[in-house]
């Protein structure tokens, strides 16, 4: 078992279960046991992953004026400091004035260069704009005009951005299509979500000893395993297949074979 238990469920019935007691950026253990009127499993291996944090950043590099003359192209920056993996990417708070507002393209680069298309050309001419964009969001179409500051899906995938760090400068674009509209952009801002990638290191080949070379029919034998776990919590026994039949755990176990039997170890 684990030495601390911070959450459980039992008589699941889905092979998912949510926890809303788990806090960010922490790394967390798991197992299973499947049970029915038959019997009860051995416990399965143990697993691991680890929390995200989420962080909401507003760009100071506002407001910015988007020109009726001509067909402007106007940026607005937000420099993270964040580190870790990105897990998740939203968009809080897009919003300003501006006319006819399907002649507008908004689209956001990350700072390793990777473009995201949010809003393209929508509503005709309907004025002004104030979202926010998830790709979780209910789905459907974006409102016209895209005001009230609901949440929407935003045309292209922010998990494009997933995997990468977030550290640098992200640049959202404004493209404005057709002149004689203009506006601003007012705000926007960016919930990021991070995780600490943890490095797994596989056990070490361990050494293994038995305190009888030679065992007769019924008679006992402990089994030792030595050596480094590493990323592992613990050496795991079976017999049959390397995952087949557990037979212990633990740097050692005391068996008494009947037949001729093959014992496999690794660490979990």
């Amino acid at each position: 078992g684990f030495a601390s238990v911070a959450d459980s469920g039992i008589g699941l019935t889905s092979n998912s279960y949510l926890s809303s007691l788990l806090v960010s950026n922490t790394e967390y253990f798991w197992h299973v046991t499947v049970y029915n009127q038959c019997g009860t499993a051995p416990v399965s291996s143990t697993f691991s992953f680890t929390t995200s944090n989420c962080n909401t950043l507003m760009s100071t590099d506002v407001p910015v004026n988007i020109s009726a003359m001509g067909t402007p192209t106007i940026t607005s920056d937000l420099v993270i400091a964040l580190t870790d993996t990105i897990t998740d990417v939203n968009v809080v708070s897009l919003a300003g004035p501006h006319t006819w507002i399907e002649d507008l393209t908004f689209t956001l680069q990350s700072p390793s260069g990777t473009d995201v298309i949010l809003i393209d050309q929508i509503c005709g001419n309907q004025n002004n704009f104030d979202v926010n964009l998830d790709d979780q969001a209910t789905p459907g179409a974006l409102p016209c005009p895209p005001v009230g500051g609901g949440t929407y899906q935003p045309q292209g995938s922010l998990a494009s951005f997933n995997g990468e760090i977030p550290t640098g400068t992200w640049v959202l674009t404004i493209t404005d299509n057709v002149g004689n509209d203009g506006g601003s952009l007012d705000s926007w801002g960016l919930q990021i979500c991070t995780v600490i990638q943890t490095t797994c290191t596989d056990p070490d080949v361990p050494t293994l000893t038995s305190t009888s070379d030679t065992v007769c029919q019924g008679s006992a034998v402990t089994l030792t395993a030595v050596g480094n776990l590493n990323s592992a919590t613990a050496w795991q026994w079976y017999s049959g297949s390397c995952g087949g039949t557990a037979v212990g755990s633990g740097d050692s176990i005391v068996v008494s074979p009947s037949i001729s039997t093959t014992y496999y170890l690794r660490g979990e």
